[in-house]
């Protein structure tokens, strides 16, 4: 039987892989279709993919400085959500 701790990892690694097997190869397209240049969706994907490598040392550095660990998941989660919803408000890049 599983535990609870292991039931949500799993379910953390269903929604991770597939995010990287949805979203990540479609993305291209779908900016394209919304009018993109490739320069600037070859900007936004380079974007994500720095943010992967140098994000999670900056929020775990900043959970243990200042001891609110669950607090920072949170505000970082909302902030993600919100960049996410921008992809079908705003009509270009750097709009």
């Amino acid at each position: 039987m599983l535990t609870r701790d292991v039931a949500m990892l799993s379910l953390l690694y269903v929604f991770y892989y597939a995010h990287m097997g949805v979203i990540a190869p479609y993305l291209g397209v779908y900016l394209d279709a919304r009018g993109l240049s490739s320069e600037a969706i070859g900007e936004l994907i380079a974007i994500m993919t720095v943010a992967r490598i140098i994000a999670p040392n900056l929020w775990a550095t900043l959970a243990d400085k200042t001891g609110k660990r669950v607090r920072i998941i949170q505000l970082g989660a909302t902030g993600a959500f919100i960049t996410f919803l921008s992809l079908f408000i705003l009509n270009g890049f750097g709009d």
